[in-house]
């Protein structure tokens, strides 16, 4: 079943011609299985991964919605206490933390 907003959403989506293609090609593999020997062809479909990624991190209109930088939230202690930490989603775990202190992550910040 298609979600009621998919409608609304589609044409407001913005397929530009910078948008990168897939690209097409075909890979022989040797099949071998007891006395059968022969080589099956396989056509693979696929889109070079850092365009793409790019592609969706320059969008304008998705700047507002994605999250670049780790975040740590809290909230109040209900008892009074220090503040709790709370996580919500893959930015406010310890992992994306852990990830900005690696020696390549801040070059390839900057490559973006």
């Amino acid at each position: 079943m298609i979600p009621r907003w998919v409608p609304f959403a589609l044409p407001a989506m913005n397929f530009s011609p910078h948008i990168p293609q897939f690209h097409q090609e075909e890979i022989i593999v040797p099949y071998v299985q007891g006395k059968l020997k022969e080589e099956r062809t396989y056509t693979v479909r696929y889109r070079p991964a850092m365009d793409a990624i790019l592609h969706v991190i320059e969008d304008p209109d998705l700047r507002g919605v994605l999250t670049m930088y780790p975040q740590r939230h809290y909230i109040r202690n209900p008892r009074g206490g220090p503040n709790m930490r709370v996580w919500t989603d893959l930015h406010t775990a310890d992992d994306w933390w852990s990830l900005q202190v690696l020696p390549f992550f801040p070059l390839f910040l900057h490559l973006l």
